[in-house]
């Protein structure tokens, strides 16, 4: 009976030791996340496009400002009085507007003149001597061709070429010299960008004259005029 002892006690030694070597299982449960379908998962940066790591403009989403360079002109008008009645008219339409005057360029003059001589009282003489050959002249009194001859203005140039080549004859040496004759004209400048419709523009010319718009730079309004 001995050894049957013996060997139930082996034999349990052996499961003793066949149950320490499993390994324990965990005491607590770790919760797992399952990745839904409609969620973006981890992406890699060498995954992604390149317009995709461009970090997005706050700018992007901004609307430019509008073009406030260009000025809307109503006009024109010889008169500044004529201007400042046609702005009160454009006031009672809700249409603010603000007078503009603007300088043009218009056509040359021709002036034809004796250099200053050394007085007054010569020049006068020498005005005496030309009115005695038919040839109307006047004393220039100050700046700096005081006390030469004006011989007059001529609106075109053969008139004054013409007399300039009489006088050479005589032994003068007369100056031509070419003005440009500048046309001031009054324009409403257009507040707030505000245009003036067709019918209302045809109200308004029965009354001040043809009237047009016109847009120009702010910065050079006489450009397109």
């Amino acid at each position: 009976m001995r050894w049957v002892f013996f060997f139930l006690l082996a034999l349990n030694l052996l499961c003793l030791l066949l149950w320490s070597g499993q390994p324990s299982a965990p005491t607590g449960t770790v919760p797992v996340r399952y990745q839904q379908e409609d969620e973006p998962g981890i992406r890699l940066l060498s995954e992604l496009e390149p317009g995709q790591l461009k970090p997005k403009s706050a700018a992007s989403d901004k609307v430019a400002p509008a073009n406030s360079s260009t000025c809307q002109l109503l006009g024109s008008l010889e008169r500044e009085d004529q201007a400042n009645a046609l702005r009160q008219r454009l006031a009672g339409l809700d249409i603010r507007a603000q007078i503009q005057a603007i300088d043009l360029p218009g056509a040359l003059d021709y002036w034809l003149y004796l250099s200053p001589l050394a007085s007054r009282q010569a020049a006068l003489q020498q005005i005496e001597v030309l009115k005695a050959q038919g040839i109307e002249s006047h004393h220039i009194p100050q700046g700096e061709l005081s006390n030469g001859i004006s011989l007059g203005l001529f609106p075109r140039h053969e008139q004054a070429d013409r007399l300039r080549r009489r006088l050479q004859e005589t032994g003068y040496q007369p100056q031509l010299l070419e003005l440009s004759r500048t046309q001031r004209r009054y324009w409403l400048r257009l507040l707030d960008q505000q245009l003036v419709d067709a019918g209302t523009l045809r109200t308004l010319s029965a009354d001040f004259g043809q009237l047009e718009q016109h847009s120009a730079p702010c910065s050079n309004l006489a450009s397109v005029l």
